[in-house]
């Protein structure tokens, strides 16, 4: 504003950045899985979930989709390493570690036989 002119319209941002908490609270992904179940998310919309946060200009969601888009699908995404997923942008270490983390989680779950799975009905657990 220091280098308008009197008179002059202020110009806006070129990008409109809405925070996720500000969305309709169907549309918000946690509250989608805790209302219809994990089974109602997209692939996106589960990676932001493990993502929780997103950066200022990008919410969790913008940059799940893009990491899809960018490896096609979760299969790939899992093959990764830490420092490759931290090369892509808006995924630093508590990113990257958190989604291996929910990847490997993912594994020995399905590793386990139906006697010896863990059952995990909060964060908790």
């Amino acid at each position: 504003m220091e280098n308008q002119k009197k008179g002059e319209i202020a110009k806006e941002p070129s990008t409109y950045h809405t925070r996720i908490k500000d969305w309709p609270a169907d549309e918000r992904p946690r509250e989608k899985l805790l209302q219809q179940g994990a089974h109602a998310l997209s692939d996106a919309e589960l990676l932001a979930i493990i993502l929780r946060t997103g950066t200022g200009k990008h919410t969790a969601l913008d940059i799940a989709r893009k990491i899809l888009v960018q490896e096609r699908n979760l299969r790939a995404i899992a093959a990764k390493t830490a420092v490759e997923l931290m090369r892509m942008k808006g995924i630093g270490e508590a990113k990257a570690v958190g989604i291996i983390a929910a990847i490997e989680v993912g594994r020995r779950v399905q590793g386990t036989k139906d006697s010896e799975k863990i059952i995990v009905h909060s964060p908790e657990d």
